[in-house]
């Protein structure tokens, strides 16, 4: 498989300098736009999930249960934007 991981990328690589085009390889693939994408649709969906899970076995809704799961989503969803949105050090 590393093998074939290894020719992909250098055909790729060639094709690109060959052409002119980079094929998104060197650009920044985690931009303003795609940002705001995840996001809004990771709280919108995360939440949604945890609305449903927040009732009890009689239907009956748990403001508590939501608001603690929901606290939990944000921080998993603030610490995996942090690191992702940071910029590589070269």
């Amino acid at each position: 498989m590393a093998l074939v991981a290894r020719r992909t990328n250098l055909l790729l690589n060639q094709c690109a300098s060959r052409n002119g085009a980079n094929f998104g390889l060197n650009t920044q693939m985690w931009d303003t736009k795609r940002q705001i994408v995840w996001l809004a649709a990771g709280i919108s969906f995360g939440t949604w999930i945890v609305y449903v899970d927040s009732r009890d076995d009689m239907g009956k809704f748990d403001p508590e249960v939501f608001v603690f799961w929901e606290l939990v989503l944000l921080a998993i969803i603030g610490a995996l934007f942090y690191l992702y949105s940071r910029k590589k050090r070269q």
